[in-house]
């Protein structure tokens, strides 16, 4: 499996609580065009975050996925090819992002595995608006 880097994913119930805790860390925010979605970074040390709220969640992951999220934090995982990688566990399902990337959720025995690889071409995914 070829990693080209991972980073740990949270669920948060409420996000400003969230931004609070992780810049009290020493974090730096850095906002995605999703306001429940954000990363967390220290470039000093290489630290890593992304933080996921209840609401952007359940619009682009399966049920499942969200439920082993949040008992078991996860990994989200940028790979070179998705099929090309072989992780123990069970997949709760894939989805193509509106940022060109593909994600498949895996339920792993330690936590949920959100393997991601970039397309080589970009595909038109509407957002679901629930």
């Amino acid at each position: 499996m070829a990693v080209n880097r991972i980073t740990q994913i949270y669920l948060a119930t409420d996000m400003a609580e969230a931004q609070r805790h992780y810049e009290s860390l020493g974090l730096h925010a850095r906002q995605t065009e999703e306001p429940e979605c954000v990363g967390y970074f220290d470039a000093a040390n290489n630290s890593r975050v992304i933080v996921v709220g209840d609401r952007h969640a359940a619009k682009t992951m399966p049920a499942a996925a969200i439920e082993v999220l949040r008992r078991k934090g996860g990994l989200y995982t940028w790979v070179h090819s998705i099929d090309a990688t072989d992780i123990d566990g069970e997949i709760l399902g894939e989805a193509l992002t509106p940022y060109g990337s593909r994600e498949r959720f895996i339920d792993t025995e330690d936590s949920l595995v959100v393997l991601a690889e970039k397309l080589d071409h970009f595909i038109e995914v509407p957002r679901r608006t629930n």
